[in-house]
């Protein structure tokens, strides 16, 4: 019978030698990921819940939180209108100084400005042909102009006015007929004459019936006329003897405020 070498025979484990093992490196890996994911001990309270300082907000908190929102969105709207008004005002003083330039540059070799009214369709194809007014204040109807139209939206209208005596013909008048009384108020107080050549300015919420701006020839009231306070009308003149330009701001308020409807009417003459 032939002898086994036991050298060369391998040791093989016993199957629960082998289990023992196999449970012991599971072990060993399960701790080395339990302490990769392990949180540190300095940070931890970072992550705790603390039903102390978590819970959700009370209904009078949310109350608070809305009203404070409600009064910042007022406040924002006010302010974004101020704006809009301001910008709409600086506009409308712009555009006036445009088109007195405008009119003044293409009459300046004749002697009177006859032909200028925004009333007649012969008046608004001079006006159109000389290109006196800014193309963002015209309305054009088959080719032509229709209306004159300021940012506020309501219809402008220029034509002669007289500076010396009756129907010279030798100053025109811009009339806006209806704008919010804040734009009324700072556009009829601004000191015009220094700038502009105006030799009178009325404001109120009846001047339309005063100064008779649907008779074209029959406006104005003379370079150097005394002015004229009638509560909700207010004219003043080129040194006035009564009420001068620019017009005082609180009697200009008062005309351009005296209404329901909250808008007041200018009208400037240039010489």
């Amino acid at each position: 019978m032939k002898k086994c070498n036991l050298k060369n025979i391998k040791s093989h484990p016993s199957p629960s030698l082998a289990k023992a093992n196999a449970s012991k490196e599971f072990q060993i890996n399960f701790n080395q990921a339990e302490d990769a994911l392990t949180i540190p001990t300095e940070s931890r309270h970072d992550y705790k819940c603390d039903s102390t300082t978590q819970r959700g907000r009370s209904m009078i908190e949310m109350l608070g939180v809305l009203a404070i929102i409600g009064v910042l969105s007022v406040g924002g709207i006010a302010g974004y209108s101020k704006a809009i008004m301001k910008y709409r005002i600086n506009k409308t003083i712009e555009q006036i100084t445009l088109i007195a330039g405008n009119i003044r540059t293409f009459y300046s070799t004749q002697k009177t400005y006859a032909g200028l009214d925004s009333t007649t369709a012969d008046g608004r194809k001079i006006i159109q042909k000389a290109k006196l007014i800014p193309d963002e204040m015209l309305e054009i109807s088959d080719g032509t102009i229709s209306k004159i139209m300021d940012i506020f939206g309501n219809e402008i209208k220029i034509g002669i006015a007289n500076r010396f005596s009756d129907n010279d013909s030798r100053a025109f008048y811009m009339f806006f007929k209806k704008m919010p009384s804040e734009a009324c108020i700072e556009l009829g107080s601004h000191n015009w004459q220094s700038t502009e050549n105006v030799i009178e300015i009325g404001v109120g919420n009846e001047i339309d019936g005063y100064f008779g701006t649907e008779q074209v020839d029959g406006i104005g009231h003379y370079e150097g006329c005394s002015g004229m306070d009638g509560g909700s009308e207010l004219a003043g003149c080129l040194n006035g003897s009564d009420i001068g330009i620019p017009l005082p701001l609180d009697k200009v308020t008062t005309a351009c405020t005296s209404n329901s409807e909250n808008v007041g009417g200018l009208l400037l003459i240039f010489r």
